[in-house]
């Protein structure tokens, strides 16, 4: 099982970011369960199910 790192901030503009640390991979949300579906989603979108 591989794993992807990522740096989770609060945006100036309200919500979350979340940027792959060595991937190519970004994401927003306005909470932070949103943002786990969103990085969910972002990863199988990017390397496949």
């Amino acid at each position: 099982m591989n794993k992807v790192l990522f740096l989770i901030k609060e945006s100036e503009e309200g919500g979350f970011v979340a940027k792959g640390l060595g991937v190519p991979i970004f994401t927003e949300a306005e909470s932070i369960d949103e943002l786990c579906e969103a990085i969910r989603e972002a990863i199988e979108c990017h390397f496949g199910e």
